[in-house]
């Protein structure tokens, strides 16, 4: 949306920004400051900061150069300690076995055990996991499944967790799940009771905006 604002700019399409606060704006403060103090003048954009108070074209905005500056960079340093400690708190509740993730694995759900976030066996859901893995033990392929899943009107994961049904109903359509969703089940070391958390890491706080896998070993 940030790059989609800034070609309808660079079109002649917007000749003012407004923000709530300078935070909302930009998090890194020397990229910030360089929109605001030499891009968005030169393309003649109005850059207006609700909160903080600031308007580009007003009589004091020269003036107020160190100050924008001052905040941009506070917001940087305040933007990197938080990731520092939402990282931290995650990583604990990793190392406990808490589940921490947003979606529950197909056939999970969540609760709080002994102020642990448990993975629970989700009924009907569950089910038809034991029957994949059941099926599969005795031979059957993964289109032997799908068709199985089909068949039995059973929703894919994206149905289940939007509407909380693990079957359609005859009035209501069905869809033929991917082959991947099967073998994503099949691999996932969940379905035996185990945990993999924490696979991906992305550390802003050290810079790090890029999501990079985390050896197996960790």
């Amino acid at each position: 949306e940030y790059k989609r604002m800034f070609k309808d700019i660079v079109d002649g399409q917007v000749n003012t920004v407004i923000v709530k606060d300078l935070s909302r704006f930009g998090r890194n403060h020397i990229q910030s400051d360089d929109y605001i103090e030499n891009i968005l003048p030169f393309l003649d954009i109005r850059f207006i900061a609700i909160s903080d108070n600031y308007d580009s074209m007003a009589h004091d905005a020269a003036s107020r150069k160190f100050e924008v500056r001052l905040k941009n960079l506070t917001n940087e340093m305040y933007a990197l300690e938080s990731s520092e400690k939402v990282t931290a708190v995650k990583t604990i509740s990793q190392k406990k076995g808490s589940f921490v993730g947003s979606r529950c694995p197909y056939g999970y759900k969540a609760e709080w055990i002994d102020g642990i976030r448990t993975l629970v066996p989700a009924g009907d859901a569950a089910y038809e996991v034991q029957q994949m893995f059941a099926k599969y033990l005795a031979g059957a392929s993964i289109n032997d499944l799908m068709d199985y899943l089909y068949e039995n009107r059973v929703n894919r994961p994206k149905e289940w967790l939007e509407t909380g049904k693990t079957y359609a109903e005859v009035d209501e359509p069905i869809y033929r799940w991917r082959r991947g969703s099967v073998q994503d089940i099949l691999r996932n070391v969940v379905y035996a009771g185990d945990m993999a958390q924490g696979k991906y890491q992305c550390r802003l706080y050290e810079n790090q905006k890029e999501r990079i896998a985390v050896p197996k070993e960790e």
